[in-house]
């Protein structure tokens, strides 16, 4: 993610969490911020921004702080795919877990994170400021563990299979 991709990243952001949504400010403080790294999903015959994450490295853990799809696309398996590729990237890091917070209500985006490996280990009571609802605190196990590894690759190769039969009936 760059300065340029803050205005689409901003509408999507607000599209998605409404008025309690990260503001530009924040993106831009994320971009500076050194233990940061922010990414963004284009489509590539449009180039336009589809999705986006920002991941804080903290020691030797990663916290995905931020992660979305545009609401046009999801359900496209997009979300799956950039999961992916933050764990390979924290897996190349050497980074040994990863954490974020989810919706109690975001079961979509929950069974998601249990397909990688994340398992619920906590909650955050009222932790979203816009209705009070609670967050489940989900941490992967060690994911630099040859057991983990291999798990993941084949969960990968799993997402990669189904998407070639559907692009290849």
């Amino acid at each position: 993610m760059m300065l340029r991709d803050l205005e689409q990243v901003c509408e999507i952001e607000k599209s998605i969490y409404g008025e309690n949504c990260w503001s530009r400010s924040s993106f831009v403080n994320e971009l500076n911020n050194t233990s940061s790294v922010l990414w963004v999903l284009e489509d590539r015959i449009t180039d336009q921004i589809i999705g986006y994450a920002v991941l804080w490295i903290v020691d030797l853990d990663g916290h995905i702080s931020n992660f979305a799809i545009t609401k046009n696309r999801q359900a496209q398996k997009l979300g799956e795919q950039m999961l992916i590729y933050l764990i390979a990237k924290t897996i190349e890091w050497n980074l040994q877990k990863l954490t974020l917070e989810v919706r109690v209500s975001n079961l979509k985006a929950q069974k998601l994170y249990q397909k990688y490996g994340f398992l619920i280990e906590g909650r955050r009571p009222k932790y979203y400021v816009d209705n009070q609802e609670d967050a489940l605190i989900m941490w992967t196990p060690n994911i630099l563990d040859s057991n983990y590894k291999n798990f993941f690759e084949t969960q990968s190769q799993l997402l990669i299979s189904s998407l070639t039969k559907s692009q290849n009936p």
